[in-house]
């Protein structure tokens, strides 16, 4: 444990490892049970990382080697030598260079030399390949330590929403949010994280476009042409007309411009835009409206595009007059007549003021004169009666009533 919180803190802390070329004379010896897992060099027996690769170091060679044996590899020429000589000794001729048995004795010699530096390379290639594997091995459970050790701090300093990243080594926000004194922290409405920075929509693009640009919250997109329309155009003269754009990187974009219709006759196709500008120049042989799309891909892989309308005059073009306008008003439908009762005017019923009741003074028979006795009888053909002498008042009354009996009946 203690040799893993070491090699952590060396790992955490790279800024104060000073190496020292050579080997760890001055540092307690090589301890080469493990490596440094980032470097692959040989790591002292004080925590001091070397200078020296692991597999180059002397005290790790040998350490690995130890249990392989080198060859003796002999003179051959000389190996043959002594044995002719011996040969002669025998009472045999012997030459070393024309005999062929010299030949063949150096053959054999330089064969089994060669078979024992074989094998004891193949013996030292088989321990390298073996311990690296055991080196390696550690160093990788070590990292996977290392790394989730750091992820579970990441996570208790700043929340769930922090991850670890290994390149470099620090503690970062998931996309989208941004660090706060509460950890990592979604933004605000109408913010943006940016390199882990709440940022306003205007400074975002302002950061990464330049003075100008504004953000399009339906594609999450800063813009870069910064026209809003293009002036019109005249049918058969030359039409140029600058498209601005807003873009701070260091490299020169290309503006291309393009429309489905080809009587427009676009010169600018591809227009390298400099100074925040791009020319655009055609010269239109027809009338009309027409659609022209400018685009462009920055050095990040970004591409933009807007398109805009242009419309094409024709100075020469004959306006028919306009026919009058007739306005149409609709009929006014009239509710169907009511048939009015004439309006009978009643006129106040005169009164008539009945005469005043006559006084009918009745007279029994035996007090009527003969006269009077006659004048009724007269008018129904009675034979009358002869008359006294008629008395004048009397008369005078019968003649009021005689005259009222024939008003009724008339």
């Amino acid at each position: 444990m203690k040799k893993i919180i070491v090699i952590l803190s060396l790992l955490l802390a790279p800024s104060f490892v000073f190496a020292i070329s050579g080997a760890c004379s001055f540092h307690n010896g090589v301890n080469c049970s493990t490596q440094d897992p980032l470097t692959g060099n040989a790591i002292c027996n004080d925590g001091f990382i070397s200078s020296t690769p692991y597999f180059e170091t002397d005290e790790c060679q040998a350490t690995n080697k130890s249990f392989c044996t080198p060859p003796v590899i002999q003179d051959c020429e000389s190996a043959a030598a002594a044995a002719g000589e011996a040969e002669n000794n025998a009472g045999g001729q012997y030459d070393i260079t024309g005999s062929i048995g010299a030949a063949t004795r150096v053959a054999q010699c330089s064969s089994n030399n060669q078979g024992a530096e074989t094998a004891y390379q193949n013996c030292l290639n088989s321990s390298n390949s073996s311990q690296q594997s055991s080196v390696q091995g550690q160093a990788a459970q070590l990292m996977a330590q290392i790394q989730q050790d750091a992820k579970d701090n990441c996570y208790k300093t700043y929340g769930v929403n922090a991850i670890f990243s290994t390149n470099p080594f620090k503690c970062r926000c998931k996309d989208g949010y941004a660090f706060s004194p509460n950890g990592c922290v979604a933004c605000d409405a109408g913010q943006i994280a940016y390199e882990e920075t709440c940022l306003s929509y205007q400074d975002y693009c302002k950061d990464i476009m330049g003075t100008g640009s504004t953000y399009d919250t339906s594609t999450g997109v800063c813009s870069f042409f910064t026209n809003a329309s293009l002036p019109d155009a005249t049918i058969n003269k030359q039409y140029s007309q600058d498209i601005h754009f807003t873009y701070n990187g260091s490299d020169t974009p290309i503006i291309n411009f393009s429309s489905a219709d080809d009587s427009l006759y676009i010169q600018s196709l591809h227009s390298y835009g400099s100074y925040g500008a791009a020319t655009l120049e055609l010269t239109p042989r027809k009338a009309g409206q027409f659609t022209i799309v400018a685009d462009t891909t920055i050095s990040n892989g970004t591409k933009y595009t807007k398109t805009f309308n242009l419309t094409v005059d024709d100075p020469n073009a004959v306006t028919p007059a306009t026919p009058p306008v007739v306005v149409q008003t609709p009929a006014i439908t009239q509710p169907p007549a009511t048939t009015q009762p004439p309006v009978v005017t009643q006129q106040p019923i005169k009164q008539i003021s009945n005469p005043p009741p006559v006084e009918k003074t009745v007279q029994p028979a035996s007090h009527l004169t003969a006269d009077q006795i006659n004048s009724i009888r007269q008018p129904f053909g009675i034979p009358t009666q002869h008359a006294a002498k008629p008395q004048t008042k009397s008369n005078n009354i019968f003649s009021n009533i005689w005259n009222f009996i024939k008003n009724i009946f008339k």
